[in-house]
């Protein structure tokens, strides 16, 4: 289902249509008014949303080498040799940076479709974010306060309706900026002197942009009442085509996804905004996202995005192969995760969710970038167990042919198959991916795709006979 927005005066009324965001209320935003702000701290999250330790970037200086930038993803024309926040438009005379027109209206979350060009595993080690900042929710902004953005990427961008947003999330980042003031931001995160990488989609996928703080137990949370924010918005008049000669292009489509305010009520959350996440869904009970079709067919202006741009450095370490998830067709599913321990102290260094191709390459990040180690590495993946490897970059070396081979049938993530599984899929017995909580999570913390042992779209007798032949193993 799609959501649009009809201006009228101060105030909006939702119709299930495609968007045309000529009935959107943006305005053009001159760049020299947007203010470029570096991110001071920035930490890992995972694609299970937990956060790692906090680096400060003001006092990191480990890189190896210097970095190697190619463009990734990128709709603000930022300059792939220089990194200029804004160096002017290929698709068109001024379609510039836009935002929305009220200074308190709230999007808290974008996520946005994306295709990047080449088959290999790319890790974003640049990124910025343009947003709108507004911590006291006034009209017009003002305050200052401490801004918290999540960048995470994901293999699908789900147009569908039955959600999530983005599915097969991998592990991104959380950057800061303390004491932000109020405005227009480009909001710059460099981790090229760090030990993280984002990893990126293989060809198509999805970006998600969040903004919000910090709460007990670390974790990310939605900024709270009054605070206002969103991401800017940017025009291409071409997706797909290459922003600058000679550098990597990408491209994206019409379609966004847009947690935002009660269109009844300017700058007022719904009472279960929280609940939201990027649902994509209208089925649960709770309010959906609304689905955006941004075609702007004004004069020189083409595709509304978020504003955002992605390098990746391909002078780094990393450590890859091939995981074979048993019982399916390579590359299903579309990600994996990798846990990487030192050898000698069994200390964790990195937990990752990264992409796997359809060949069933997979590709991580070394957590020592600057003289490599020796490690050993698990692979996971939902209900396949747990398998150990061990690696050796010592020397800054990246190694390949680090293989796994996963065995299926744990329905419910113990990294076991046992009698739990078995009752876990035979109360999902009979469900299939046409019904609406396919992708849901229940009392229990399970979805009924978990069961889905041969992911051919239902829970039938063949993921019993999985289950049966892989009876009382164990992952490592």
């Amino acid at each position: 289902m799609k959501v649009a927005w009809i201006f009228c005066g101060f105030g909006f009324a939702s119709i299930a249509m495609a968007q045309s965001p000529r009935a959107l209320p943006v305005v053009s935003v001159s760049p020299k008014s947007i203010e470029e702000v570096k991110a001071d701290r920035v930490a890992p999250i995972g694609a299970d949303g937990q956060i790692g330790p906090w680096i400060d970037l003001k006092s990191t200086g480990i890189s190896r080498n210097a970095p190697t930038w190619v463009m990734a993803w990128d709709s603000m024309s930022t300059n792939p040799s220089t990194l200029a926040a804004y160096s002017g438009n290929p698709y068109g005379t001024s379609p510039g940076p836009q935002r929305i027109f009220l200074d308190d209206y709230r999007i808290y979350q974008v996520c946005n479709d994306m295709r990047m060009a080449g088959s290999t595993a790319k890790f974003g080690r640049f990124a910025r974010i343009g947003i709108f900042w507004n911590p006291n929710g006034t009209k017009p902004a003002s305050g200052s306060g401490s801004c918290y953005i999540k960048i995470t990427a994901a293999a699908k961008f789900d147009d569908s309706g039955y959600g999530p947003a983005a599915d097969f999330l991998y592990s991104g980042i959380v950057a800061s900026v303390s004491n932000l003031t109020s405005g227009s931001k480009f909001v710059t995160v460099d981790l090229s002197s760090t030990n993280l990488g984002m990893p990126l989609p293989i060809g198509t996928g999805a970006l998600q942009i969040e903004i919000g703080s910090i709460g007990s137990g670390n974790t990310f949370q939605k900024l709270q009442s009054p605070a206002a924010a969103y991401p800017l918005w940017s025009n291409m008049l071409s997706p797909g085509e290459p922003q600058f000669p000679g550098t990597n292009p990408s491209g994206s489509g019409d379609l966004e996804w847009e947690d935002d305010t009660d269109p009844a009520l300017p700058g007022v959350n719904l009472s279960n905004y929280i609940f939201e996440d990027f649902s994509n869904t209208f089925l649960t009970g709770n309010q959906f996202a609304e689905q955006y079709s941004l075609d702007y067919t004004s004069i020189n202006k083409g595709v509304l995005q978020t504003a955002a741009a992605l390098f990746a450095d391909t002078n780094i370490v990393t450590i890859g192969g091939t995981v074979n998830h048993e019982d399916v067709a390579l590359g299903v599913p579309k990600s994996v995760s990798i846990e990487i321990y030192d050898a000698s102290t069994n200390s964790l260094l990195s937990t990752q969710t990264v992409p796997v191709s359809t060949s069933g390459k997979y590709v991580a990040f070394d957590p020592r970038q600057a003289t490599g180690g020796n490690y050993k590495i698990y692979a996971k993946t939902s209900h396949w167990l747990r398998k150990l490897n061990t690696v050796n970059t010592t020397g800054a070396i990246s190694k390949t042919n680090i293989n796994f081979s996963l065995q299926n049938g744990d329905v419910d993530g113990d990294n076991a198959v046992t009698i739990f599984d078995y009752l876990a899929l035979s109360s999902y017995f009979d469900k299939n991916d046409s019904e609406f909580d396919w992708k849901l999570t229940d009392a229990g913390g399970l979805q009924p795709r978990l069961a889905d042992l041969d992911e051919d779209g239902s829970v039938s007798i063949f993921d019993y006979v999985i289950l049966s032949r892989n009876f009382d193993l164990n992952g490592d």
